[in-house]
């Protein structure tokens, strides 16, 4: 049985399918994103990149400040690249036409992004924005985002923090034969305290309800919670004890332990394949 969501996309293609977000934003929240995606996949984003397409940032909120600040950080990385930021409130997207710039513009739309043919996307950022919907609505809604994504881009479903310190993301990679969640990605800043219990109020849709279950999500946050006590016999920061729990949790899970990742606070939980 089809969810609400996709429902109403067959009752109407043109009425962008989503519901108007709280739009909470603040200045860097989502800046660790971007920093994450350009170690994670650098030549998704290249000037040489195989898979074409916008950058777009759906759900940006009431002012455009998350897509005017990844349109700073990868035009350092490619002049070429062209960012879109859509949102489903009519009057955010009318406040934001102030700052669009040559490869910078903003359309209403939802999850049914406002692209035509001619403009194929590469990547679709969506913050914030499903933690809202019912658990049934989000395998739906990556449904149909992928189907706007070139083959070989990428949708980053995640959930922050208010000041973007503590956020956890999925990675979707699009396939000629449709989307797979490729890794779960768990931020820390090295502001707060570290614990692994910092992470699950601000799981993704997907897992956030699955913490009580007998559920990968839960085995896997039993394993870090392990592993981080054995981290606790060393001195050091909180950004020790983060780093160092990862290395003991690779002796569980299949998570990524490269220092370009660990030493910025990021540990990435690859899904089987």
């Amino acid at each position: 049985m089809k969810s609400d969501l996709i429902k109403r996309n067959f009752l109407s293609h043109k009425k962008p399918q989503g519901e108007i977000t709280r739009g909470k934003t603040a200045p860097g929240r989502l800046r660790r994103t971007d920093l994450l995606m350009s170690l994670y996949d650098p030549f998704l984003f290249s000037v040489n990149s195989i898979v074409p397409g916008y950058y777009v940032d759906l759900g940006y909120g009431h002012t455009p400040l998350t897509t005017i600040e990844s349109y700073h950080y990868f035009s350092s990385l490619n002049q070429n690249l062209i960012f879109l930021g859509v949102e489903i409130d009519p009057v955010r997207v009318r406040n934001a036409q102030p700052f669009t710039k040559e490869r910078l513009m903003f359309r209403c739309g939802g999850f049914n992004l406002p692209v035509n043919n001619s403009e194929p996307v590469r990547y679709i950022r969506a913050f914030n924005v499903l933690r809202q919907y019912h658990e049934n609505d989000v395998n739906d809604a990556y449904e149909m985002m992928a189907s706007y994504l070139s083959p070989g881009g990428i949708i980053l479903d995640g959930t922050s923090n208010p000041s973007g310190t503590i956020w956890t993301a999925n990675i979707i990679r699009k396939h000629k034969a449709g989307y797979k969640e490729e890794a779960l990605v768990f931020s820390y800043s090295g502001k707060e305290e570290f614990s692994p219990d910092i992470f699950p109020p601000y799981l993704i849709k997907k897992w956030i309800h699955k913490m009580g279950d007998e559920s990968p999500v839960r085995a896997f946050f039993d394993q870090f919670r392990f592993s981080y006590k054995q981290s606790l016999m060393f001195p050091g920061g909180s950004k020790r004890k983060f780093v160092k729990s990862a290395f003991y949790l690779k002796e569980f899970s299949n998570v990524c332990c490269r220092k370009r990742f660990l030493n910025r606070g990021y540990l990435i939980w690859w899904y089987p394949s």
